[in-house]
């Protein structure tokens, strides 16, 4: 039997076996003592035998402390009362009944075993700070992507110190740019600390992006996953390349190349061999006829193969599946940590149709700030020194920008991704 206590409010389960005592009394914790009665009869039409029925039930026994106004249990409740006690407003909730919404703080708690449940419907209660934390996830997640373009921005600036000291350590190696290790701890660390700015933000951690550091080996992985991403992108464009011979495929299809000889400095003629004939040189008789026939054979050396227009058509179906897939091989990279996984493009065009909008404004970003930092670096590069660190702190933060866009397009999609 439920029962509910006409002081405090507070709900709570008496055995059928004891309510069936028409004297049993019962003590809140609160200080109120009332008398427990059997459930009432079925009403029954005329006010007469309910006005007698009423006048019989003895009023409950009061506790002289006062307390506040009970909550109705159908009052709808305001967005965040949870985060007061329902009995007690001016105090705050400890836990949290997630079927109620309601919270109760350290005095009204009811615990079996140490476990908080809740007075009213005996569920178990979860504590404030994980339902806190949950409720600014869900308002986050409920935000667009382009609401979200500030929180892009400056998130490489929300660690100051660790943003510095990225930019720093990848400008100084960036000077010995002409040595393997050089190269693999320059770029290597950039794609670290996109990678760990990534998978933090896609679980919901907006705060700090340094990454923990054990070995070279921590280095290492993320320059081979992001070689993997290349891959799994870049591979229509390789093949193409490759198969077609595209460089001497465009050459030939521009045709020979015609020698202009200058006025002032004539070319020698060559002599002539004994029983040839010179006639038709000066009249030019016959030139026309050989261009004519090198015009129908085609340019020289060209055996046939596939037209010029089929080639560019294969070229631009590579570039787009680059431009396309890049951002979501670097997400899969990052997620799974595994090389053949990033080579699976399944993976990626599953996780792509799922995310739907999210996805192509996040893959927007990604491309605007690596067009930002190629003309950046043009111009920078003709700065000495000055302009390799600047150019440093230009590739830091497209870098951090990029795993945030990239990692926040995963977080509010992680429900379709099952993920959360």
């Amino acid at each position: 039997m439920l029962a509910r206590c006409a002081s405090c409010g507070v709900r709570f389960v008496v055995p059928e076996d004891r309510a069936r005592n028409p004297g049993l009394k019962v003590r809140c914790r609160c200080g109120a003592e009332f008398a427990l009665h059997a459930p009432k009869p079925p009403r029954v039409a005329g006010g007469a035998d309910a006005a007698v029925a009423a006048a019989a039930a003895p009023a409950p026994v009061r506790s002289s402390a006062a307390a506040p106004p009970p909550v109705a249990a159908d009052e709808p409740l305001r967005s965040g009362a949870w985060r007061r006690c329902s009995n007690h407003p001016q105090v705050k909730s400890e836990s949290v009944c997630p079927a109620c919404g309601i919270g109760f703080c350290r005095d009204c708690e009811q615990r079996i075993r140490n476990v908080p449940v809740c007075p009213r419907c005996q569920g178990l209660c979860t504590d404030v700070a994980k339902v806190e934390e949950d409720a600014a996830r869900e308002k986050q997640r409920a935000r667009t992507m382009a609401d979200d373009i500030g929180f892009i921005a400056a998130y490489p600036f929300s660690d100051p110190a660790a943003y510095v000291m990225l930019a720093v350590f990848t400008g100084f190696f960036s000077f010995f740019s002409g040595f393997a290790m050089g190269v693999i701890l320059s770029k290597g660390v950039l794609v670290w600390y996109g990678f760990t700015a990534l998978t933090k933000v896609s679980v919901g951690k907006f705060r700090g992006y340094m990454p923990n550091f054990g070995d070279i080996t921590d280095i290492v992985h993320p320059m081979r996953l992001s070689f993997a991403a290349f891959l799994a992108a870049g591979w229509p464009l390789i093949a193409v390349w490759y198969f077609l011979g595209l460089p001497a495929f465009i050459e030939q299809a521009r045709g020979p190349e015609v020698a202009v000889v200058h006025a002032q400095e004539p070319e020698p003629e060559p002599p002539a061999e004994e029983g040839q004939a010179a006639e038709g040189v000066e009249s030019g008789e016959g030139a026309e006829d050989g261009l004519a026939a090198a015009a129908e054979e085609g340019p020289e050396g060209y055996d046939g193969g596939p037209s010029p227009v089929l080639g560019v058509v294969l070229f631009g179906v590579a570039a787009l599946w680059y431009l396309l897939y890049m951002p979501m091989a670097l997400i899969v990279a990052a997620i799974s940590r595994g090389f053949f996984k990033t080579l699976n493009p399944l993976i990626g065009v599953e996780a792509i149709a799922k995310m739907g909008g999210a996805y192509w404004f996040a893959a927007g970003i990604y491309f605007a700030l690596a067009l930002v930092q190629l003309v950046l670096d043009r111009f920078l590069g003709l700065i000495p020194i000055a302009g390799t660190m600047i150019s440093a702190f230009v590739a830091a933060y497209a870098w951090l920008a990029t795993g945030c866009a990239l990692g926040l397009a995963v977080f509010k999609k992680a429900k379709e991704l099952n993920l959360d």
